[in-house]
C-alpha cells in the first residue's frame, strides 16, 4: 500500500512534497518513475501524477533563469528523457507534461516553456552544439507541438486589452520584455503606448491570466501611418481621428487614457495601425497564435466585441528586416545574375536620375568603404560606372543606387544625420529615395528572391501589400535592416480568410499579393 504521506503529497503537488519532508529526487529519477509506473491501478496513477507534477514544477522553475543556464538545464533534461526511454525519450517527456496539464495548475505553463527551451536548444545547437543534442531538441519540440497546439489553441486563449491603469504590474512587465520590434528603455515612451489614440491587446491563457502569450500594439490615426513618427504622434492631435480626439478631449485630462472610444459608426474612417506584434512565449513558434490575435483585434476595434467601434480600416506599419542585407549582396562579386534580375525594378526615369549622379555616388561609396568593408565592392562597381561615358543601362544605375544607400547607412551608423539631403545633393537624395522604394517593392512583390518573413507572416494572415514608405524608421536599427524603409500591409475584414487560403496555396517563390487598384485604406 502506498504511504499516506506520498498520497497527500501527490495531491498537493511538489511544494507539498517538499513541506512534508520527502527527499527531492532529481529529474532523471522523476522521468524514470513516470516511465515505470503503470496507470492501470491507483498506486501507479498516483506515482505518475506525482512524478509529472515534479517535472512540471522543475521546468517552470528552471526556465525562469533564462539564458545559457536554462538552455544547459534543458539539454540535461532531454538527455535524461532519452536515458529513461532510449527508444522514445521525447514521447515520455511529452506524456509527462500532458499528464501534468490535467493534474496541476503549472502543467500548461511547463508545457509551453519546455517547447520554448527545446527550440532554444535546437537553435543554439545549430550554431555550434552537438548533432545529438540538436536531434534530441528537434524530436522534443516536434513531440510537444500537438499538445501545445491543443492547450494553447484559439479556443483556449482569451483576448484582453492591456491598459496602464487596469492591468497588473506583472502583465505590463511581460509586455515590455516581449517587445521585439520596437523596444524601448524609456518609461515615458512605454507608457505612451497605452495613452490616447493607442490600444494594446494580448492573448492570455486562463491558467496564467497575468502572463500574455502574444501582444499587439495599435495606433489609431486619421490616415494610414507612413512612419514611426506618425505612430508616435497618434493621440497628440494632428493624426488622431476626429471622433476619438473629441472623446479624449471630453476627459479633460491631457495624456490620460480615455476610457471610452467613439460611438458606433463614428469611427468608420479611422485607421488602426498594427505597428508591433510579438510572441511572449517562444514555445508558440510555428503556431497561428499571432494571426488569431490580429483577427481578434480587428473584431474588437470594429465594434463587434465588448467595446465600441474605434476604427473601420486596418493596416500595418511593418519592417523589412532583410532588405538591406539582400541589397548589399547585389553589390558583391559573383552577383551579376542577381543584379540583372533586380535591375528590372528601375524604370527609365529612375535610371536617368541615378545615372546623372554616378560621380557623386562613387565618392559616397568610397567614403563608406573606409569604415564598412562590405561596401568596398559596391564602391569599385560605382567607380567603374562613373567612368562610363554612356549610360550603362539599368544594371549600372542599380550600382549607383546601392552606393548612395550604403553612404547614407554608413553616415547614420556613425551617429550622423538621418536626412539624405544633409549628406548629398538634392538630386542624389531624390534619386536614391525613388530608386529605393522601387527596389524594395520589387524585393517584396516580384517573387524569385527569398521572401521577407514579415511579409510572409502578414500575407499568410490574409493581408496584402499596399504601400512602401521611405524614411519610415530612421533609428540605427531601421537603417541597418532596411535603409529606413517600412511597409503597409492592408487587412480587409471580410476577405482575410479567403486571401489567407489563396496565399497558402501558392508556391513560395510566387509574387506576393498586392492590394487591388481601388482598395485604398
Amino acid at each position: 500500500m502506498l504511504p499516506r504521506r506520498l498520497v497527500l503529497c501527490a495531491r498537493r503537488g511538489v511544494r507539498g512534497a517538499a513541506s512534508a519532508g520527502l527527499p527531492g529526487a532529481d529529474i532523471a529519477a522523476d522521468l524514470a518513475l513516470f516511465r515505470r509506473s503503470a496507470a492501470g491501478n491507483k498506486p501507479g496513477a498516483v506515482r505518475k501524477s506525482w512524478a509529472s507534477r515534479r517535472i512540471a514544477e522543475s521546468i517552470v522553475s528552471e526556465s525562469s533563469r533564462g539564458g545559457n543556464a536554462a538552455r544547459a538545464w534543458a539539454g540535461s533534461l532531454l538527455e535524461a528523457a532519452d536515458a529513461a526511454s532510449p527508444s522514445a525519450g521525447d514521447a515520455v517527456l511529452a506524456e509527462a507534461l500532458q499528464e501534468a496539464c490535467t493534474s496541476s495548475a503549472s502543467g500548461a505553463t511547463a508545457l509551453l516553456r519546455m517547447r520554448g527551451l527545446a527550440l532554444d536548444v535546437l537553435r543554439s545547437s545549430k550554431r555550434g552544439g552537438s548533432p545529438e543534442q540538436a536531434e534530441r531538441a528537434s524530436r522534443a519540440a516536434e513531440a510537444l507541438l500537438p499538445i501545445v497546439a491543443h492547450h494553447y489553441g484559439p479556443s483556449s486563449l482569451r483576448l484582453r486589452r492591456v491598459t496602464w491603469d487596469g492591468s497588473t504590474g506583472r502583465t505590463l512587465e511581460q509586455v515590455a520584455a516581449a517587445e521585439a520590434v520596437h523596444p524601448t528603455d524609456r518609461m515615458w515612451r512605454f507608457r505612451q503606448r497605452f495613452g490616447p489614440g493607442r490600444r494594446c491587446f494580448a492573448l492570455v491563457h486562463p491558467a496564467a491570466a497575468d502572463d500574455p502569450v502574444a501582444v499587439l500594439h495599435v495606433a489609431l490615426t486619421g490616415r494610414p501611418a507612413a512612419s514611426m513618427g506618425d505612430v508616435n504622434s497618434a493621440g497628440s492631435g494632428s493624426l488622431l481621428p476626429r471622433p476619438i480626439a473629441a472623446a479624449h478631449a471630453a476627459t479633460g485630462v491631457a495624456g490620460r487614457e480615455a476610457a471610452a472610444g467613439p460611438a458606433r459608426g463614428d469611427a468608420a474612417d479611422a485607421v488602426a495601425n498594427f505597428w508591433s506584434v510579438s510572441l511572449c512565449a517562444p514555445g508558440l513558434r510555428g503556431l497561428s497564435t499571432a494571426r488569431h490575435l490580429i483577427y481578434g483585434a480587428v473584431e474588437e476595434l470594429s465594434g463587434r466585441g465588448r467595446e465600441p467601434a474605434a476604427a473601420g480600416r486596418f493596416v500595418t506599419l511593418s519592417p523589412v528586416p532583410g532588405f538591406a542585407r539582400w541589397a548589399a549582396e547585389l553589390g558583391q562579386p559573383g552577383a551579376d545574375e542577381a543584379r540583372r534580375g533586380a535591375s528590372a525594378a528601375l524604370d527609365d526615369g529612375s535610371c536617368r536620375a541615378l545615372w546623372a549622379v554616378r560621380a557623386e555616388a562613387a565618392d559616397a561609396a568610397l567614403d563608406a568603404a573606409a569604415g564598412v568593408p562590405e561596401a568596398r565592392s559596391v564602391a569599385h562597381s560605382a567607380l567603374r560606372s562613373a567612368a562610363e561615358p554612356e549610360p550603362a543601362g539599368a544594371e549600372g544605375s542599380l550600382v549607383v543606387l546601392l552606393a548612395l544607400l550604403v553612404r547614407w547607412q554608413h553616415a547614420a551608423a556613425r551617429g550622423g544625420t538621418a536626412s539624405l539631403p544633409a549628406i548629398m545633393s538634392a538630386g542624389a537624395a531624390a534619386a536614391a529615395e525613388a530608386g529605393a522604394l522601387r527596389l524594395c517593392r520589387w524585393y517584396l512583390a516580384s517573387g524569385g528572391v527569398p521572401r521577407c518573413p514579415v511579409a510572409n507572416f502578414h500575407c499568410g494572415n490574409g493581408a496584402v501589400l499596399w504601400r512602401v514608405n521611405w524614411a519610415a524608421n530612421v533609428t540605427p536599427k531601421g537603417l541597418v535592416e532596411s535603409f529606413g524603409v517600412m511597409v503597409n500591409y492592408l487587412y480587409a475584414p471580410g476577405r482575410l480568410e479567403d486571401r489567407a487560403a489563396a496565399f497558402a496555396a501558392v508556391a513560395r517563390d510566387e509574387p506576393l499579393p498586392v492590394a487591388d487598384p481601388g482598395e485604398v485604406p
